[in-house]
């Protein structure tokens, strides 16, 4: 019906419809809503009145329902359930019914490593839940964490100037060469870090990330010189190029381990004095700070993930 008629429709009239369409007989209904028979019966005829449809008709002795009450009836069971949960709130919330999609921004690196920690959990916990990832560049563009498309982000502290910040883990950074690459079995000095050429990724909307900065800054301080042959957005990108040329990749550290493990490349740390580790973790703005599906999904984020902490093992050849 068009909504600017439902102001004149009794709402109760709604309630009275979703326990007469569940329970297929007045009687019941009646002890339900806590009113008399003759008042459901009243109902029924305005609902009737109202759709043009008789809803339930009789079938001996028994109610049976019409194919238009048939079709009513699961959306307004969960009309009821959404009106329901936005009065109730926090005492409504169950994790192992809740059905909403939670929306995380974080660069690929965080997808490949923190996501199946998360989905994990999510089996546990959240079994009836969604989840959406969607990239750094997109939450820049729409506003940042204040963004209500986004729930929570992962990355590094200093990507969340505003907002609420837990810590999980701290994460450094590798080269990656191809296997066959003539730097691959060699230490890297400085001049020789000089003499290569690299791929960069710009995660942030076509801008460097804040591991790109740290990277950049360091670089010119000890002064060591990138030469850029290639630009993309996304750290799987950079790892391809690297497993497929003589370009090199700087990439987080974890990640970095997970392509090694199917790509041919090899890892190398940074020349000396070069040394970057990130602090990441969860950030979230205010707006979501008391939701209760959205503190259960941080808990359950930081149960996933802080227990990770850069497991690494040898820091590259």
């Amino acid at each position: 019906m068009p909504g600017n008629e439902l102001s004149r429709i009794d709402l109760n009239l709604l309630w009275a419809l979703h326990v007469l369409l569940e329970e297929a007989s007045v009687t019941a209904a009646a002890a339900r809503l806590h009113v008399g028979q003759p008042a459901v019966s009243n109902q029924l005829a305005r609902l009737r009145e109202l759709f043009g449809d008789p809803l339930l008709v009789r079938d001996g002795r028994r109610l049976v329902r019409t194919p238009r009450a048939e079709a009513l009836r699961m959306p307004l069971t969960e009309a009821v359930a959404r009106i329901g949960h936005v009065l109730v709130g926090d005492a409504s919330f169950d994790p192992l019914h809740e059905t909403r999609c939670f929306v995380v921004s974080g660069d690929d690196a965080v997808e490949v490593t923190d996501l199946p920690l998360v989905l994990q959990a999510m089996q546990r916990e959240l079994p009836r839940a969604g989840l959406r990832i969607v990239s750094i560049g997109r939450m820049v563009a729409a506003g940042g964490i204040a963004s209500p498309e986004i729930d929570v982000a992962l990355g590094p502290r200093s990507a969340f100037p505003v907002g609420r910040f837990t810590p999980l883990y701290r994460q450094g950074a590798l080269l990656a060469l191809r296997s066959g690459h003539p730097l691959a079995n060699k230490k890297l000095t400085r001049a020789r870090f000089n003499t290569l050429r690299f791929v960069d990724t710009w995660i942030a909307d076509g801008r460097p990330g804040e591991g790109h900065k740290q990277v950049s800054a360091q670089l010119s301080q000890h002064g060591f010189v990138r030469q850029v042959a290639l630009t993309v957005s996304h750290f799987s990108a950079a790892a391809c190029a690297a497993a497929e040329s003589d370009l090199v990749a700087g990439l987080p550290e974890r990640v970095a381990r997970y392509y090694a493990k199917y790509m041919p490349i090899v890892l190398k740390p940074f020349p000396e004095p070069l040394t970057f580790e990130l602090e990441m973790g969860l950030g979230w703005h205010e707006r979501t700070h008391t939701d209760p599906a959205c503190r259960f999904f941080r808990a359950l984020v930081v149960r996933a993930l802080s227990t990770t902490a850069s497991k690494a093992g040898p820091r590259g050849r």
